[in-house]
């Protein structure tokens, strides 16, 4: 027996991927542009998502509307990371946030980082290991 629905929704899924679905200032330059796009971008994403975590502010001037956001996406250099971070995380960010998405390293490249390997994160499973414990250290537990 088949279930068309789901047929359907998987179809309308995989369209998706060609659309602007997400959180539209974190879109990496080529999904602004309506360009196609690949796990690259979430690596852009993954790089502006670890800036603002790092310094606690969006890296981009926040606009009044997605057209302006989408500019300064495109025209703005993306601010690099205060000095007093180490300069393997600097480098490791680095990576993640180039426009060409070409230039931007692979998450398989990315674990083999030397900031994360100063850390532990070599693998999947440790890097998993490694925030739980961080969260714990938060929560106090």
């Amino acid at each position: 027996m088949t279930d068309f629905g789901v047929s359907a929704e998987l179809h309308s899924s995989i369209a998706m991927c060609g659309t602007f679905v997400g959180t539209f200032k974190y879109m990496s330059p080529e999904r602004i542009c309506n360009r196609p796009y690949s796990y690259m971008s979430d690596i852009w994403s993954f790089g502006l998502v670890m800036i603002e975590c790092a310094t606690g502010e969006y890296p981009f001037e926040e606009q009044a509307n997605c057209i302006e956001m989408a500019q300064t996406i495109l025209d703005t250099e993306v601010p690099p990371l205060p000095s007093h971070f180490s300069a393997s995380f600097r480098e490791f960010v680095k990576q993640c946030v180039h426009r060409d998405p070409s230039q931007r390293l692979p998450a398989e490249v990315l674990l083999g980082s030397p900031w994360l390997q100063q850390h532990g994160s070599t693998s999947y499973e440790h890097a998993v290991e490694n925030v739980e414990s961080w969260i714990i250290s938060l929560v106090g537990k």
